[in-house]
Protein backbone atom coordinates (compact mmCIF):
# COMPACT_ATOMS: atom_id res chain seq x y z
CA UNK A 1 0.00 0.00 0.00
CA UNK A 2 1.12 3.52 -1.03
CA UNK A 3 1.54 5.36 2.07
CA UNK A 4 3.78 8.38 3.84
CA UNK A 5 4.21 8.41 7.37
CA UNK A 6 4.21 11.64 9.66
CA UNK A 7 6.53 11.65 12.45
CA UNK A 8 7.99 14.16 14.36
CA UNK A 9 12.22 14.24 14.43
CA UNK A 10 14.17 12.77 17.93
CA UNK A 11 16.10 16.53 17.46
CA UNK A 12 15.10 19.46 19.63
CA UNK A 13 12.31 17.71 21.10
CA UNK A 14 9.97 19.65 22.74
CA UNK A 15 9.24 18.01 26.63
CA UNK A 16 5.67 17.55 27.74
CA UNK A 17 5.94 20.77 30.63
CA UNK A 18 8.04 22.96 28.25
CA UNK A 19 6.79 25.83 27.40
CA UNK A 20 6.34 25.46 23.45
CA UNK A 21 4.88 21.68 24.48
CA UNK A 22 2.83 21.07 21.36
CA UNK A 23 1.28 17.23 21.90
CA UNK A 24 5.01 16.43 22.84
CA UNK A 25 5.47 16.91 19.26
CA UNK A 26 8.57 18.64 17.76
CA UNK A 27 8.71 22.85 18.14
CA UNK A 28 9.01 23.95 14.78
CA UNK A 29 8.41 20.53 12.20
CA UNK A 30 6.81 17.41 11.17
CA UNK A 31 8.80 15.08 8.57
CA UNK A 32 7.15 12.86 6.06
CA UNK A 33 8.70 9.91 4.74
CA UNK A 34 8.03 7.45 2.54
CA UNK A 35 9.49 4.32 0.96
CA UNK A 36 10.32 3.37 -2.57
CA UNK A 37 9.90 -0.29 -3.48
CA UNK A 38 12.57 -0.22 -6.27
CA UNK A 39 14.70 2.44 -5.54
CA UNK A 40 18.92 1.83 -6.13
CA UNK A 41 18.79 -1.50 -6.90
CA UNK A 42 15.97 -3.00 -3.75
CA UNK A 43 13.41 -5.56 -5.96
CA UNK A 44 9.98 -4.33 -3.90
CA UNK A 45 11.49 -4.43 -0.56
CA UNK A 46 11.58 -1.03 1.38
CA UNK A 47 14.83 -0.94 3.90
CA UNK A 48 15.18 2.60 4.03
CA UNK A 49 13.03 5.49 3.77
CA UNK A 50 13.20 9.06 1.86
CA UNK A 51 12.04 12.22 3.93
CA UNK A 52 9.50 13.97 1.36
CA UNK A 53 8.80 17.15 2.88
CA UNK A 54 8.45 18.90 5.97
CA UNK A 55 5.57 20.65 7.72
CA UNK A 56 6.17 24.01 9.95
CA UNK A 57 3.74 24.28 12.82
CA UNK A 58 3.85 27.78 13.07
CA UNK A 59 2.06 28.92 9.82
CA UNK A 60 1.05 25.27 8.81
CA UNK A 61 2.58 25.30 5.39
CA UNK A 62 5.00 22.72 3.55
CA UNK A 63 9.09 23.57 3.03
CA UNK A 64 9.34 22.06 -0.34
CA UNK A 65 6.14 22.02 -1.55
CA UNK A 66 6.86 18.16 -2.58
CA UNK A 67 4.48 15.16 -3.92
CA UNK A 68 3.50 13.42 -1.16
CA UNK A 69 2.40 10.56 -2.75
CA UNK A 70 5.24 10.26 -5.71
CA UNK A 71 4.94 7.59 -8.08
CA UNK A 72 6.38 4.19 -7.02
CA UNK A 73 7.49 2.36 -9.78
CA UNK A 74 10.30 3.54 -11.77
CA UNK A 75 11.16 3.67 -15.34
CA UNK A 76 14.00 1.11 -14.46
CA UNK A 77 13.45 -1.87 -12.74
CA UNK A 78 17.31 -2.86 -12.95
CA UNK A 79 16.36 -6.87 -13.59
CA UNK A 80 13.99 -6.71 -10.79
CA UNK A 81 11.47 -9.74 -10.82
CA UNK A 82 7.82 -9.36 -10.98
CA UNK A 83 5.45 -12.02 -10.36
CA UNK A 84 2.62 -12.67 -13.20
CA UNK A 85 -0.05 -14.13 -12.67
CA UNK A 86 -2.74 -15.06 -15.41
CA UNK A 87 -6.38 -15.48 -16.73
CA UNK A 88 -7.75 -16.56 -19.67
CA UNK A 89 -7.83 -18.91 -23.03
CA UNK A 90 -6.42 -19.45 -25.82
CA UNK A 91 -5.21 -17.44 -27.92
CA UNK A 92 -4.65 -14.74 -24.88
CA UNK A 93 -3.21 -17.15 -22.68
CA UNK A 94 -1.19 -20.31 -23.97
CA UNK A 95 0.72 -22.55 -21.59
CA UNK A 96 3.90 -23.55 -23.65
CA UNK A 97 5.38 -25.79 -21.31
CA UNK A 98 7.12 -26.20 -17.76
CA UNK A 99 10.44 -26.99 -16.08
CA UNK A 100 11.34 -26.62 -12.72
CA UNK A 101 14.65 -24.82 -11.71
CA UNK A 102 17.89 -25.26 -9.26
CA UNK A 103 15.69 -24.68 -6.10
CA UNK A 104 12.91 -27.40 -6.94
CA UNK A 105 10.58 -24.33 -8.26
CA UNK A 106 7.86 -25.46 -11.69
CA UNK A 107 8.63 -22.46 -14.00
CA UNK A 108 5.56 -21.85 -16.23
CA UNK A 109 6.31 -20.73 -20.52
CA UNK A 110 3.38 -19.17 -21.45
CA UNK A 111 2.31 -17.28 -24.90
CA UNK A 112 -0.54 -15.68 -26.45
CA UNK A 113 -1.55 -12.14 -27.13
CA UNK A 114 -1.63 -11.19 -23.88
CA UNK A 115 2.00 -12.26 -22.92
CA UNK A 116 3.28 -10.76 -25.82
CA UNK A 117 2.17 -7.58 -25.09
CA UNK A 118 3.73 -7.68 -21.83
CA UNK A 119 6.82 -9.18 -23.33
CA UNK A 120 7.16 -5.63 -25.48
CA UNK A 121 7.58 -3.87 -22.08
CA UNK A 122 10.86 -6.48 -20.95
CA UNK A 123 13.58 -4.59 -22.63
CA UNK A 124 11.98 -0.86 -21.93
CA UNK A 125 11.46 -1.75 -18.36
CA UNK A 126 14.72 -3.68 -17.53
CA UNK A 127 12.37 -6.25 -15.90
CA UNK A 128 12.32 -9.98 -15.00
CA UNK A 129 8.95 -11.81 -15.34
CA UNK A 130 8.28 -14.67 -13.29
CA UNK A 131 5.15 -16.61 -14.55
CA UNK A 132 2.77 -17.99 -11.95
CA UNK A 133 0.48 -21.35 -12.71
CA UNK A 134 -1.62 -19.76 -15.67
CA UNK A 135 -5.53 -20.35 -14.80
CA UNK A 136 -6.70 -21.50 -18.26
CA UNK A 137 -10.67 -21.71 -17.67
CA UNK A 138 -13.21 -19.05 -17.76
CA UNK A 139 -15.11 -19.30 -14.70
CA UNK A 140 -16.20 -17.05 -11.81
CA UNK A 141 -14.21 -19.38 -9.29
CA UNK A 142 -11.07 -19.11 -11.08
CA UNK A 143 -11.34 -15.26 -11.65
CA UNK A 144 -11.59 -14.81 -8.13
CA UNK A 145 -8.64 -16.98 -7.35
CA UNK A 146 -6.07 -14.58 -9.41
CA UNK A 147 -7.94 -11.22 -7.62
CA UNK A 148 -6.79 -13.08 -4.19
CA UNK A 149 -3.54 -14.02 -5.30
CA UNK A 150 -3.11 -9.75 -6.47
CA UNK A 151 -4.70 -8.64 -3.32
CA UNK A 152 -2.16 -10.95 -1.03
CA UNK A 153 0.76 -9.83 -3.32
CA UNK A 154 1.35 -13.58 -4.33
CA UNK A 155 1.54 -11.60 -7.72
CA UNK A 156 2.21 -8.58 -9.10
CA UNK A 157 1.03 -8.05 -12.00
CA UNK A 158 -2.14 -9.95 -13.69
CA UNK A 159 -2.39 -10.34 -17.20
CA UNK A 160 -5.00 -12.21 -19.79
CA UNK A 161 -8.90 -11.45 -20.68
CA UNK A 162 -9.81 -10.14 -17.04
CA UNK A 163 -13.01 -9.42 -16.77
CA UNK A 164 -14.18 -5.77 -15.66
CA UNK A 165 -16.20 -7.34 -12.36
CA UNK A 166 -16.01 -4.59 -9.52
CA UNK A 167 -13.59 -6.95 -7.36
CA UNK A 168 -10.92 -5.14 -10.11
CA UNK A 169 -12.14 -1.90 -10.39
CA UNK A 170 -12.10 -1.23 -6.75
CA UNK A 171 -9.24 0.89 -4.68
CA UNK A 172 -7.02 -2.25 -4.45
CA UNK A 173 -6.20 -2.49 -7.58
CA UNK A 174 -4.81 -0.56 -10.29
CA UNK A 175 -6.20 -1.48 -13.95
CA UNK A 176 -4.63 -0.60 -16.91
CA UNK A 177 -5.99 0.42 -20.66
CA UNK A 178 -7.07 -2.63 -22.05
CA UNK A 179 -5.63 -3.18 -25.28
CA UNK A 180 -8.07 -5.67 -26.80
CA UNK A 181 -11.84 -6.09 -25.99
CA UNK A 182 -14.03 -9.21 -26.36
CA UNK A 183 -17.46 -10.11 -26.11
CA UNK A 184 -18.96 -13.66 -25.32
CA UNK A 185 -22.30 -14.97 -25.84
CA UNK A 186 -22.97 -17.51 -22.33
CA UNK A 187 -25.36 -19.85 -23.92
CA UNK A 188 -27.25 -21.52 -21.08
CA UNK A 189 -29.61 -24.63 -21.02
CA UNK A 190 -33.25 -24.36 -21.15
CA UNK A 191 -36.17 -26.93 -21.53
CA UNK A 192 -38.41 -26.49 -24.67
CA UNK A 193 -41.13 -23.96 -24.56
CA UNK A 194 -44.69 -25.17 -23.96
CA UNK A 195 -47.39 -24.24 -25.83
CA UNK A 196 -50.03 -21.77 -24.58
CA UNK A 197 -52.88 -24.32 -24.18
CA UNK A 198 -50.69 -27.26 -22.89
CA UNK A 199 -49.92 -25.07 -19.95
CA UNK A 200 -53.82 -24.37 -19.84
CA UNK A 201 -54.59 -27.66 -20.19
CA UNK A 202 -51.72 -29.03 -17.38
CA UNK A 203 -52.91 -26.82 -14.77
CA UNK A 204 -55.09 -29.16 -13.28
CA UNK A 205 -55.34 -33.07 -13.50
CA UNK A 206 -58.57 -34.56 -15.99
CA UNK A 207 -60.84 -35.11 -13.07
CA UNK A 208 -60.45 -31.33 -11.63
CA UNK A 209 -61.24 -30.28 -15.47
CA UNK A 210 -64.39 -33.09 -15.73
CA UNK A 211 -65.69 -31.85 -12.26
CA UNK A 212 -65.45 -28.15 -13.27
CA UNK A 213 -66.95 -28.52 -16.57
CA UNK A 214 -70.07 -30.66 -15.45
CA UNK A 215 -70.60 -28.03 -12.31
CA UNK A 216 -70.68 -25.25 -15.29
CA UNK A 217 -73.01 -27.16 -17.48
CA UNK A 218 -75.63 -27.93 -14.39
CA UNK A 219 -75.66 -24.35 -13.43
CA UNK A 220 -76.52 -22.95 -16.65
CA UNK A 221 -79.20 -25.43 -17.63
CA UNK A 222 -80.40 -24.22 -14.16
CA UNK A 223 -79.77 -20.49 -14.58
CA UNK A 224 -81.78 -21.13 -18.23
CA UNK A 225 -84.58 -23.53 -16.53
CA UNK A 226 -85.27 -20.90 -13.79
CA UNK A 227 -85.16 -18.29 -16.37
CA UNK A 228 -88.21 -19.94 -18.54
CA UNK A 229 -89.95 -20.48 -15.53
CA UNK A 230 -93.04 -18.09 -15.23
CA UNK A 231 -92.43 -17.45 -11.12
CA UNK A 232 -88.65 -16.74 -11.32
CA UNK A 233 -86.67 -13.35 -10.95
CA UNK A 234 -84.92 -14.59 -13.64
CA UNK A 235 -88.08 -14.23 -16.10
CA UNK A 236 -87.21 -10.48 -17.39
CA UNK A 237 -82.79 -11.27 -18.16
CA UNK A 238 -82.64 -11.57 -21.15
CA UNK A 239 -78.94 -12.92 -21.01
CA UNK A 240 -79.99 -16.28 -19.47
CA UNK A 241 -82.78 -16.99 -22.26
CA UNK A 242 -80.54 -19.19 -23.87
CA UNK A 243 -78.58 -21.96 -22.73
CA UNK A 244 -75.02 -20.37 -24.86
CA UNK A 245 -75.37 -17.22 -22.82
CA UNK A 246 -76.13 -19.14 -19.67
CA UNK A 247 -71.97 -21.34 -20.08
CA UNK A 248 -71.10 -17.97 -21.05
CA UNK A 249 -71.78 -16.56 -17.98
CA UNK A 250 -71.24 -18.97 -15.84
CA UNK A 251 -67.28 -19.32 -17.40
CA UNK A 252 -67.30 -15.17 -17.19
CA UNK A 253 -67.55 -15.63 -13.63
CA UNK A 254 -65.54 -19.07 -12.19
CA UNK A 255 -62.60 -16.89 -14.47
CA UNK A 256 -63.63 -14.05 -12.78
CA UNK A 257 -64.38 -11.58 -15.56
CA UNK A 258 -66.79 -9.23 -16.36
CA UNK A 259 -70.05 -11.21 -16.97
CA UNK A 260 -73.16 -10.59 -19.09
CA UNK A 261 -75.28 -7.41 -17.67
CA UNK A 262 -78.67 -8.21 -15.82
CA UNK A 263 -81.56 -6.13 -15.76
CA UNK A 264 -82.21 -6.60 -12.09
CA UNK A 265 -80.11 -6.51 -9.09
CA UNK A 266 -81.43 -8.90 -7.26
CA UNK A 267 -80.37 -11.26 -10.80
CA UNK A 268 -76.94 -10.32 -10.41
CA UNK A 269 -76.82 -10.92 -6.69
CA UNK A 270 -78.20 -14.44 -7.18
CA UNK A 271 -75.89 -14.68 -10.05
CA UNK A 272 -72.77 -13.97 -8.13
CA UNK A 273 -73.38 -15.69 -5.25
CA UNK A 274 -74.36 -19.11 -6.55
CA UNK A 275 -70.95 -19.43 -8.66
CA UNK A 276 -68.93 -17.85 -5.70
CA UNK A 277 -69.56 -21.61 -4.20
CA UNK A 278 -68.22 -23.24 -7.56
CA UNK A 279 -65.26 -21.19 -7.60
CA UNK A 280 -63.90 -22.06 -3.82
CA UNK A 281 -64.80 -26.13 -4.94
Amino acid sequence: MDNTILIATRDNYVPINGKNYTDGLRKDTLDLYTGFPYERGRCGAVTDVTLLDQWRLLNGTFIHNANIFPLKTPDNFNGCQIRVGSYGIPPYIILAGNSTDSDGNVVYKLGGLAVQNLLLAVDKMNVTFLFRKPSLRIAFEEATYEAEHLADRNSDVLIGSVPLLPVYLSTWFQPIIPYEYTALKWFVPCSQPVARMEKVMHTYQLPVWLAMATALVMIAILWWGLADWRHSFLKESRPFHTLSHCLYNAWAVAMGVSATNTQTLGTSDFSFSFTYGIVSL
